[in-house]
């Protein structure tokens, strides 16, 4: 039987690897005050993390599915 694919899991990946290539210019837009070092350390924190982001995203939909069959968690 043929699966779609799981577009969220696809879209949040692809979020995640724009914003995870763009992380440095997105660390001094949203914070002009850090000093060069705290910046990098930022954006290398931000590239680590924001992978975690499509991991809840597809738990938060997979919950959603289990809640409408009333299996709830």
């Amino acid at each position: 039987m043929y699966q779609p694919p799981n577009w969220t899991a696809i879209a949040g990946l692809a979020i995640a690897a724009v914003v995870a290539l763009l992380a440095g210019p997105l660390v001094r837009l949203t914070a002009p005050g850090f000093d060069p070092a705290t910046a990098a350390l930022a954006a290398d924190a931000l590239r680590l993390l924001i992978f975690l982001a499509p991991l809840v995203m597809l738990a938060e939909v997979l919950r959603a599915h289990l809640n409408a069959h009333h299996h709830v968690v």
